[in-house]
């Protein structure tokens, strides 16, 4: 198709088989860690670790850190997040912590309050250290 969008398009944004899913209505106090893409539409207070996709739904109400691959955010986190992948806040989503990602995507209507650094800042800021140093021992 030369106009519009196909199915390889399709598959690409969006996240992975969900095998787990915290449904409205059930609270979570602790440490949660699952081995595949996870879909939170309850409340989490603590933390969740993903070998997978973290998507928290419009009802999600979390009050912990998240790590994991991708990370699509529609309702409500309070706490800071890795996305190894991309970080992606959807309309009326909001975050409040400090993020770390490769790819960050805020769509019209979302809130972002805290700080921000993308793993090829991180890259960057390590090779120039490190360049420094090389230059600085030539000098001695």
């Amino acid at each position: 198709m030369l106009f519009g969008s196909n199915d390889k398009e399709k598959n690409e944004t969006s996240t992975k088989e969900v095998g787990t899913i915290i449904s409205q209505g059930t609270k979570i106090e602790g440490e949660v860690e699952v081995k595949e893409s996870i879909r939170i539409d309850g409340q989490l207070n603590g933390k969740l670790t993903a070998k997978g996709d973290i998507l928290v739904g419009k009802s999600g109400k979390l009050k912990a850190d998240l790590e994991g691959d991708n990370i699509e955010i529609a309702g409500t986190v309070e706490g800071d997040v890795r996305a190894k992948g991309k970080l992606k806040l959807l309309k009326n989503g909001e975050l409040i912590g400090d993020i770390c990602y490769s790819n960050l995507v805020i769509n019209d209507g979302a809130v972002f309050k805290g700080t921000s650094i993308s793993d090829k800042d991180k890259e960057t800021k390590g090779k120039s250290k490190k360049n420094k140093s090389k230059k600085d021992l030539k000098k001695n």
